[in-house]
């Protein structure tokens, strides 16, 4: 099991008593070392939303993560993947 999937699992298993500030938690070492884990943690981010309404926020989101998250538009990302990168910092960003 990679280490993305066992942040996964953690968070799964902390299903449904989560937050923002739990997927924040779980995921945010991740998301600073590669896209792969930033986009894990997009990923919940948004299943979160979808499923209890709680919009991802920036109060949960440090300067240094919401900076790398940025970072990632200079990856080669594809379409889709710069997309769901796109929604999620507009979203924190209002």
């Amino acid at each position: 099991m990679s280490d993305i999937d066992k942040l996964k699992k953690q968070w799964s298993d902390k299903w449904p008593a989560v937050s923002g500030n739990d997927v924040i938690n779980i995921f945010e070492k991740a998301a600073l070392e590669s896209w792969v884990g930033a986009e894990a943690l997009i990923d919940a981010y948004l299943e979160l939303e979808e499923k209890t309404g709680e919009a991802p926020s920036r109060a949960y989101v440090t300067d240094k993560l919401y900076f790398t998250l940025k970072g990632y538009w200079s990856e080669k990302l594809n379409p889709e993947q710069l997309n769901k990168l796109d929604r999620f910092l507009a979203k924190i960003s209002q």
